[in-house]
């Protein structure tokens, strides 16, 4: 049993008695005093200063079991720190380091991550100021440094595995990052299971945890880019919801979806041919998607 967010917050509060081997962590505050932290399905993040150097540092708890999840995020952290590639973060992972007293008496050490902290916000945030704004030329500008990211990505021999509009952060200076790194593939983990499927619309609806290779990404990376350049024509689409203007029913139920006749109405040939596209990609199997590279380079808007 993994501890409760409130159950970290009070070790976290502790820190400097809690931690095996971070002392020089101390956590950071929010006006209100309350500790600065956010939270997910899967971990709850903490904002720390090192006291040593002054750098603000992410530190990750975990909620809930996963298969392998040390010797899985040993292997993509030691590939991202020695291949330092573009949008991602390093970071390091600590055993048994943080001293949690538990719910029902119980108490123990857990694992954690620490990388440094990114300032920006989720995609989703910005692209509801944006389309709230009608600021149409930064939306396409957007999107076309999207395309640049899913280009770059789907070149490489590793995949993200959860590409969803909250595990990517824009900065201050428009640069995209990419966070949350549980589902990730890299080659020294070829031959195991994915440990999650992915979060719909943004992943292939017969997706299962077999489907485990530098693949994973590009249902994703296509769902994505045909959001962004429709939003880019028509800032009306976008929806408050947990994606940016599709929905289950659009790549579960494509027939039935009006998803499909919204974005014909916009007349545009750079969604004409992503919808296209992603509608071929729902009635083959998950995988590869062959088309996706040279489409992502066209300069057709």
């Amino acid at each position: 049993m993994y501890p409760s967010i409130s159950e970290y917050i009070q070790a976290i509060e502790l820190s400097a008695d809690t931690f095996k081997t971070l002392h020089h962590l101390t956590p950071l505050r929010r006006p209100d005093g309350q500790l600065y932290f956010s939270s997910g399905n899967f971990a709850v993040v903490f904002r720390m200063q090192d006291c040593r150097t002054g750098h603000v540092v992410a530190v990750r708890c975990f909620l809930r079991a996963e298969p392998q999840r040390q010797t899985r995020l040993w292997f993509i952290a030691r590939y991202i720190a020695d291949h330092f590639p573009h949008y991602l973060i390093p970071f390091t992972y600590h055993t048994n380091e943080l001293w949690v007293d538990t719910r029902f008496g119980q108490a123990g050490e857990f694992d954690l991550v620490t990388m440094p902290w990114i300032d920006g916000q989720p995609l989703a945030r910005h692209v509801a100021d944006l389309c709230h704004a009608q600021h149409k030329d930064a939306l396409h500008q957007l999107a076309r440094r999207f395309d640049k990211l899913a280009h770059w990505l789907i070149n490489q021999p590793f995949a993200h595995g959860d590409l969803k509009p909250d595990n990517i952060l824009v900065g201050p200076d428009g640069l995209l990052t990419l966070i949350d790194y549980d589902g990730f593939y890299v080659p020294m983990l070829d031959g195991l299971t994915a440990t999650e499927l992915g979060t719909l619309p943004y992943r292939h609806p017969a997706r299962t945890l077999h489907h485990f290779d530098r693949h994973l990404d590009d249902f994703s990376l296509l769902a994505l880019s045909l959001e962004l350049h429709a939003l880019s024509i028509n800032p009306a689409l976008f929806t408050d919801t947990d994606s940016l203007f599709l929905s289950a029913q659009t790549v579960e139920q494509p027939f039935s979806s009006s998803h499909w006749e919204q974005l014909r109405s916009l007349q545009s040939r750079a969604v004409s041919l992503r919808a296209g596209l992603l509608e071929y990609a729902l009635h083959s199997d998950p995988g590869a998607i062959l088309a996706l590279k040279k489409l992502l380079v066209s300069r057709d808007h």
